[in-house]
């Protein structure tokens, strides 16, 4: 349902030079690009954007020797050592599973950063697309889904420790599988 906003001159007069700039017809729909542009570079996503997964069997998941294109993917689940993430995104099982080196084995602070293969640091910085974890005493660079799951995979095979992700690529260019629903292990012992 439409809902009506008041806005300054200023905003709006941007809103129209952005208007040219999307080539949008109206400044309703430069306001849907505006949002979707900034969704994306965010990194942010929509849950009614996946299909259902709970009433799938075994056979409706692509199982893969080598890892995909994970470009345009969201996780369903996500499994570290038997334990789920709760709300999962490719660098939260990153960060789960650096984590996860870090309880097995004690690693910390400069020890635990020499050990990662993505960026990170033992001081909080939250610039340069940085986040820092209280949990883990580091700050941690934001990356792709390739890269997450490819760090993720790297220390679950080193350390043995059991990783196991659902997920589905959404309906979208670019996407490898569109709609297609896989899943990817690493870690076993």
């Amino acid at each position: 349902m439409p809902v009506k906003v008041q806005i300054s001159d200023a905003t709006f007069a941007d809103i129209g030079m952005l208007k040219l700039w999307f080539g949008a017809r109206s400044p309703s729909e430069t306001i849907d690009h505006i949002t979707q542009f900034v969704i994306e570079e965010l990194g942010l996503e929509r849950d009614h954007d996946v299909p259902g997964t709970s009433d799938m069997s075994d056979d409706d998941f692509m199982t893969f020797e080598t890892v995909p294109n994970l470009t345009h993917t969201k996780l369903v689940e996500a499994l570290i050592d038997g334990k789920p993430i709760r709300n999962p995104k490719w660098m939260y099982v990153t960060v789960g599973m650096i984590a996860a080196v870090k309880q097995s084995t004690g690693l910390e602070g400069e020890q635990l950063v020499r050990e990662l293969e993505v960026g990170a640091e033992v001081f909080k910085c939250e610039e340069y697309s940085y986040q820092y974890y209280h949990e883990l005493g580091l700050s941690i660079q934001y990356v792709s889904a390739n890269t997450a799951w490819k760090e993720t995979a790297r220390l679950a095979d080193k350390y043995r420790i059991p990783v196991r992700v659902m997920f589905v690529w959404r309906e979208k260019p670019g996407a490898q599988h569109p709609g297609k629903t896989g899943t990817l292990t690493a870690g076993s012992a």
